[in-house]
């Protein structure tokens, strides 16, 4: 046991070597002065950095082929919901629990249905009876193409940016705790571990789930002017075929005197 092993007691060492990045083995070892030079080289590798975890772990899950659970938003980080949580607790604070049963009510349908009422899907609906298939194919193609915008952000979110402010704030942690007492030590990692999580909060988690919001919301969207399409392709099903061979009827008129050619070589 070294002289600065001395100073602690086998918990407050594991708790120091761990948050300086070392295993906890390596730290139990230390302390105890068991290991031999090839088993410390071994265990006194250290661990990844915290930036560097967060890194390893969103690439694994950008490469993870069930896309789902990335694309699947956190309704309760929503606009809607946290302004029905406002008005809950305020309700609450006044004792209108009337009122706070509510609104209750309507988080937890916002969790169970998502964001997207049952009126905004009926009057989208109901726009579409008035709406002229180009228009429809339009829309249609508009919704589409913000899901393919928000599923290429998702699938390529950047946290380089994190990753280096999170090794940033270790560093300093790493500073102002050397040479401190232990009691210390613990109340920088623990302000450390909580600036971490609002960095993963309001850089990553934030803003990947604002895509997903964005990318559910035209996805619900698009489904009435998918449906729409595909009723009016089969209510008029004998009619678009007969235009399109038409069409190319007409194609072939166009090109029939370079057509001819071919087929007389035939």
């Amino acid at each position: 046991m070294n002289a600065e092993v001395k100073n602690f007691t086998k918990e407050e060492w594991i708790e120091k070597r761990t948050a300086e990045g070392f295993t906890k083995e390596y730290a139990i070892n230390e302390y105890e002065g068991k290991q031999d030079p090839a088993v410390a080289e071994a265990q006194g590798q250290k661990v990844p950095t915290r930036g560097e975890m967060i890194e390893m772990v969103n690439e694994a899950m950008l490469n993870n082929p069930n896309k789902k659970k990335r694309y699947k938003p956190i309704f309760k980080l929503s606009k809607e919901y946290k302004t029905l949580q406002i008005e809950a607790e305020k309700a609450k604070q006044e004792k209108d629990f009337k009122k706070a049963e509510k609104l209750s009510k309507q988080m937890l349908d916002i969790q169970i249905s998502g964001t997207v009422t049952n009126e905004e899907m009926q009057a989208e609906i109901d726009k579409t009876l008035e709406m002229p298939i180009a228009s429809i194919l339009k829309e249609r193609k508009k919704y589409e193409d913000i899901i393919l915008e928000c599923e290429e952000k998702l699938d390529n979110f950047d946290v380089s940016e994190v990753q280096a402010k999170v090794d940033e704030l270790e560093a300093v942690y790493k500073k102002q705790s050397k040479g401190k007492p232990v009691y210390v030590q613990s109340d920088l990692f623990a302000k450390l571990q909580e600036d971490i999580e609002k960095l993963e909060l309001d850089l990553i988690t934030i803003p990947m789930n604002e895509l997903a919001l964005k990318r559910y919301r035209a996805k619900e969207f698009f489904s009435v002017y998918e449906a729409r399409v595909k009723f009016y392709v089969t209510a008029n099903k004998d009619l678009i075929k007969e235009e399109i061979e038409n069409a190319k009827r007409a194609e072939i008129r166009g090109s029939l005197a370079d057509l001819a050619g071919y087929v007389e070589e035939d």
